[in-house]
């Protein structure tokens, strides 16, 4: 096995706090990068039986040239009133992906049975991602008592991505287009989340209760199969955290929480990574 690796990243970021007055304020972030990358592998496999007598055998050498674009954005309001510990804040955040990829696979499978069979394997990939997630959430506290909060919020999210790969097969100088390894898909992910968490404080401890409701809602299309993929799911998603402070070296700590993550695009469809043509 043998690689070769070379990158180039360039990162930008900035961060914005001003202070409107004694009880409001705004805060601006943004974030850039660019990365491109080259690389080279070579590389050799083989199946074996129980035995140890050799099935297969494949020698592979693979190119990729890829760039990778990232910008994210976010703007957060914070209000703070008279009374202690009651406040308001409310946010958005945008955030694009976007990466690029060219490669060729060279492959020389060897295939052992009653006779050795050769197979030579040239093939040409392009691969295309798009990700854009838009977010937006407020959220309340309010004080109950002397040593409690009480804080409800809610956050809603859609995520759109968008993945495309076409593999050809290079046959005689021409470029055959694979239709089993090219695939093309678009899936908008759409989720909201409305949570109440409660907050007790005591001398050396502090407990947290929180529950939430979360729908999300999936649409997808599959454009190579012509396929549409729309799911619902509705969930309850409790939480706790207590802290117990010891000494001042000492604490113990215990949480439980819930989450759910929707499926992403190569989790509903994946894509073949052929690189080593004996085990896909």
């Amino acid at each position: 096995h043998r690689q070769n690796n070379q990158n180039s990243n360039h990162v930008m970021n900035m961060r914005a706090d001003h202070t409107i007055n004694g009880n409001n304020s705004m805060l601006l972030t943004a974030n850039a990068s660019l990365s491109d990358a080259q690389s080279e592998q070579q590389s050799s496999s083989t199946t074996s039986s129980v035995n140890g007598t050799a099935n297969n055998k494949s020698d592979q050498t693979r190119f990729v040239l890829s760039r990778r674009m990232h910008l994210s954005s976010g703007l957060l309001w914070r209000k703070r009133f008279s009374a202690p510990g009651r406040t308001l804040t409310s946010g958005m955040d945008v955030s694009v992906n976007q990466s690029e990829q060219e490669g060729t696979l060279e492959a020389i499978n060897r295939y052992v049975g009653d006779a050795l069979e050769e197979q030579v394997l040239l093939q040409q990939n392009l691969q295309e991602n798009k990700h854009q997630v838009l977010a937006a959430n407020i959220a309340y506290t309010e004080p109950v008592g002397s040593n409690a909060v009480l804080e409800t919020s809610y956050l809603v999210t859609r995520n759109k991505s968008e993945v495309k790969q076409e593999v050809f097969d290079l046959e005689n100088g021409l470029e055959i287009w694979n239709e089993e390894l090219s695939k093309a898909y678009k899936i908008v992910n759409l989720y909201q989340r409305l949570a109440l968490t409660y907050n007790l404080k005591g001398e050396v401890w502090s407990i947290t209760l929180g529950g939430g409701l979360q729908l999300t809602s999936l649409n997808g299309r599959l454009l190579n199969l012509q396929q549409e993929v729309r799911k619902d799911y509705k969930n309850i998603l409790p939480s706790l955290r207590f802290n117990y402070e010891i000494n001042s070296f000492k604490r113990l700590f215990l949480e439980f929480e819930t989450s759910i993550r929707e499926p992403d695009v190569q989790q509903l469809q994946p894509l073949v990574d052929n690189s080593d043509p004996l085990n896909l």
